[in-house]
């Protein structure tokens, strides 16, 4: 099978346990996105049926995020200190400003 640079990303990350969306722009482009089953084989198929979505996104159900949209810094880290109080501390935090 022929693949190609985003064929191959989607597939390393259902192979790390991601549920991978093929998105145009942020948007996932399967009307069901939220219930479709994503396996080995589901990435394969979306370059045919959905040829302009060469975004892709995750699904995350098992991948929760939190995207703290504040230009105020000092506001965006009292948020953030929040946030991390009621999350384990074996959560994997990554943070950016900017």
């Amino acid at each position: 099978m022929l693949t190609n640079p985003i064929l191959e990303r989607r597939l390393l990350y259902v192979k790390a346990g991601y549920e991978p969306l093929p998105c145009i722009g942020k948007r996932p482009v399967p009307a069901s996105w939220p219930t479709i089953p994503i396996d080995l084989d589901s990435p394969a198929t979306w370059s045919a049926v959905y040829p302009n979505a060469t975004n892709t996104g995750i699904r995350t159900r098992r991948a929760p995020a939190v995207d703290i949209d504040i230009y105020d810094a000092v506001m965006a880290e009292r948020i953030e200190d929040v946030l991390l109080g009621h999350v384990a501390d074996s959560v994997l935090f990554v943070g950016r400003l900017g």
